[in-house]
C-alpha cells in the first residue's frame, strides 16, 4: 500500500486549497516525523513512495507564489497542467449521452491491465526499475536537468516509463503524444518559475 497512487479531486475552496499545499510538501518528505510514545520509546515511523493526482480549478502554482515566494519548496514538488476544455470538434469527442453509458460501464468494470501491470511488476521489479531509471536519464537530457527539478523528472519519468509499459501489454498509449505534452509542460513549470523569480528549493 506505500506505493498506490492517491487522488485528490475537485479542490476548490480555500480550506482545501491551503490543505493541499501543505499535503504536497508532506507527502513528498516519503516518511512521518521521528516522535516519542507517551512511554518514552519511538514511535514507528511510517514511509511511503507515492504519486497525488490533485484536480482543481484552481492553480497550486499560484497560490504557493502568493503564499511563500521566498521558498520553492512546495512548487518544485508540483508538476502542474493545464488542461484545456475540448470543443465539440475535437477528434474523437463523442456525445455526452454516450459518455454517461461508458462512465456507467467502468462503474462495475475497470478492465484487466492494473492485473497484469501488477504481474509485471513483481516479476520483473529490476527490469521495470531499469526501464524508469533509463527515461529519467532520456528526459533528464532532453530537457538539461536541473537539481532543483528532481520531483518534476521523476513524475514525467513514471508517467512516460508506465505508458511505454503498459502497451507492451496490450494497452493502446499514445506514447509519443505523452512523451511531447510532458516536455512542453516541464518547460512551461521552468519558465513560470524564472518569471517569478522564486528562489530555489
Amino acid at each position: 500500500l506505500n506505493n498506490l497512487p492517491c487522488y485528490w479531486d475537485d479542490v476548490s475552496l480555500p480550506k482545501a486549497i491551503e490543505k493541499a499545499a501543505e499535503v504536497i510538501v508532506d507527502i513528498t518528505q516519503g516518511k512521518d516525523g521521528g516522535k516519542m510514545n507517551v512511554d518514552r520509546t519511538q514511535k514507528v515511523v511510517g514511509s511511503w513512495q507515492s504519486l497525488l493526482t490533485i484536480c482543481s480549478n484552481v492553480s497550486m502554482f499560484d497560490y504557493m507564489v502568493q503564499h511563500n515566494q521566498s521558498n520553492a519548496a512546495g512548487i518544485y514538488r508540483t508538476f502542474e497542467f493545464l488542461v484545456p476544455k475540448n470543443d465539440a470538434n475535437t477528434l474523437g469527442r463523442v456525445e455526452e449521452w454516450e459518455a454517461t453509458v461508458l462512465q456507467q460501464q467502468l462503474e462495475n468494470n475497470y478492465g484487466r491491465m492494473g492485473e497484469r501491470y501488477s504481474e509485471l511488476m513483481l516479476s520483473k521489479p529490476q527490469w521495470m526499475q531499469a526501464q524508469v531509471t533509463d527515461t529519467q536519464k532520456e528526459i533528464a537530457a532532453e530537457i538539461s536537468f536541473k537539481t532543483d527539478e528532481r520531483f518534476w523528472l521523476a513524475v514525467a519519468a513514471t508517467i512516460l516509463a508506465g505508458a511505454r509499459l503498459a502497451n507492451t501489454l496490450g494497452a493502446s498509449f499514445n506514447v509519443e503524444e505523452i512523451h511531447a505534452f510532458l516536455i512542453n509542460s516541464y518547460k512551461a513549470m521552468r519558465a513560470r518559475v524564472k518569471a517569478e523569480a522564486i528562489i530555489g528549493d
